[in-house]
């Protein structure tokens, strides 16, 4: 395999799982079994540059030398870095609302999908639980920014923070009386 080629798959692979550290436990990668994802919008425009680096790094390897196996793994890492930058740069986090593979959601559903073949992986799962709470705290403030950015049709803001339990606290059914408004 090509050095520079082999190098940029490796960096590739390794934000793709430190980028979706849950996911990364799923096939048994077990280096990140502790984190969770961090829905900030920093972290997120850090993974987009990082992966328009490697569409673009893949993209200024000269492909003639290359054999042709060579060739096709340049064309996938160029098309899933650009992808995966597409997609982050898309800010889901900011107007999605999925009642079946959303943030709030999707942990309870992979929770018997992720492979503890060691104590120091049920440790692992343990510390992430811990720390679900602040994770879902930044989510929802996330989300409700996109709210401000109008990135959220205002007739369904009340509905859906409702459907979610939001507003029962003074501070959420503010934010929400807020996010109306401005829109």
């Amino acid at each position: 395999m090509n050095d520079e080629l082999n190098r940029i798959g490796d960096e590739f692979w390794a934000v793709t799982l430190e980028s979706s550290p849950t996911n990364a436990t799923l096939p048994g990668y077990h280096d990140h079994d502790a984190a969770l994802e961090d829905p900030s919008r920093e972290v997120e425009d850090e993974h987009i540059a990082s992966f328009n680096g490697f569409a673009a790094t893949a993209e200024a390897i000269d492909p003639d030398p290359l054999t042709a196996n060579e060739r096709i793994s340049r064309e996938v890492l160029m098309f899933e870095a650009s992808t995966a930058a597409d997609d982050h740069r898309s800010r889901m986090a900011e107007f999605a609302v999925d009642p079946f593979n959303g943030i709030q959601v999707v942990f309870q559903q992979i929770a018997c999908q992720i492979p503890i073949t060691e104590p120091e992986h049920a440790e692992a799962m343990v510390e992430k639980r811990s720390r679900m709470g602040r994770m879902l705290d930044h989510a929802i403030g996330r989300h409700s920014r996109g709210g401000y950015r109008c990135r959220i049709r205002h007739q369904g803001i009340r509905r859906h923070a409702a459907g979610c339990g939001i507003g029962a606290d003074a501070n959420h059914a503010r934010l929400i009386d807020e996010l109306v408004a401005a829109q």
